[in-house]
């Protein structure tokens, strides 16, 4: 995705129920860049179809490098 530098997901487990993503941008006032994360990721989990749908939260830093 433009403008994403850095991406890590955790996965629900055992303790957690939702999906965790964490995005590094350079871009210092990224706007909607948070919902444009979310949203690829629902899509994406709409066509794998999984039995449980967990919730999904993004988390979003911007990085100076």
């Amino acid at each position: 995705m433009p403008g994403i530098e850095r991406v890590r997901v955790r996965g629900p487990g055992v303790f957690r129920r939702r999906i965790t993503v964490r995005a590094a941008t350079h871009y210092r006032n990224p706007a909607n860049l948070e919902e444009l994360v979310e949203r690829a990721v629902d899509d994406r989990l709409d066509r794998v179809e999984p039995m449980y749908r967990p919730l999904v939260a993004v988390r979003l830093s911007w990085r100076k490098d």
